[in-house]
Order: C-alpha cells, then sequence, then structure tokens
C-alpha cells in the first residue's frame, strides 16, 4: 500500500493542476465573451450611426444634385441668351465695318493732302500771303 499512496498524492497533484488551468481557461472564456458583448452592442450602435448618417448623406447628396441640375439648366439658358447677343452684335457691326472703311479712306486723302500742302511749303513751291 505505500507504494500507492504517493502515486494517489501525485495524482491529486495533477489533478489539482489540471482544475486551475481549467479554471483559468474558464476565467478567460468569460472574460472574452463579455468583450465580445461590449464588442456587439458597440457595432449594432455603429451599424445604427452609420446608418442613419448615411441617410442624411444621401438626402444631402440628392439635394445637392437637384441644386446643380437647376444652375446647370441657368447656365444653358444664360450662354444661349449671350450667344444670341454675340451674332446680334456681329450683324450691328458689319454696317459700322463699311463706315469705317470709308471713313479711313477720306481721312487718309485728306491726311496726304495735308503732308502735301505742308512739303509744298517747306520747299517754297507755296507761298502764304496776308493781306
Amino acid at each position: 500500500m505505500p507504494d500507492t499512496a504517493p502515486n494517489l498524492n501525485s495524482l491529486d497533484k495533477k489533478i489539482e493542476v489540471i482544475l486551475e488551468r481549467i479554471s483559468t481557461i474558464d476565467k478567460y472564456l468569460l472574460k472574452t465573451t463579455a468583450q465580445l458583448e461590449v464588442l456587439s452592442t458597440q457595432i449594432v450602435e455603429f451599424n445604427k450611426e452609420y446608418i442613419t448618417k448615411h441617410v442624411t448623406v444621401e438626402n444631402k447628396v440628392t439635394a445637392a444634385h437637384i441644386r446643380l441640375d437647376s444652375l446647370e439648366n441657368k447656365v444653358d439658358k444664360r450662354i444661349t441668351e449671350i450667344d444670341k447677343a454675340i451674332l446680334d452684335i456681329q450683324k450691328m457691326l458689319i454696317p459700322m465695318v463699311s463706315a469705317n472703311k470709308i471713313l479711313t479712306f477720306i481721312a487718309a486723302g485728306f491726311g496726304i493732302s495735308i503732308i502735301g500742302f505742308i512739303w509744298s511749303l517747306i520747299t517754297g513751291q507755296v507761298q502764304l500771303g496776308f493781306l
């Protein structure tokens, strides 16, 4: 019998060690379970907040697109008006270009005659007399 007593003692110690390890593992499992529950709650709260904010962002984006479409229509109308005004101005300038050419021709002739008169005075071909 003396041989079995030390074996039982040793076996009891081993069982105690195993039970301690199981207890430690059980504590870790409980701690991990609690952490997972907290994490799960946080994820659910995050999802709710994300969905709420996502809907808000989608609504704002939709409103922005509507405003942009409205502005685009206004800009298109304004560009059409400006193009029409440019065409009207071009039509008005055509007669002015012809008048400008005629006036330039007359002014050039008048300028040449003045230059000729001054040249005649310088060369002595013409004399001015005052009475």
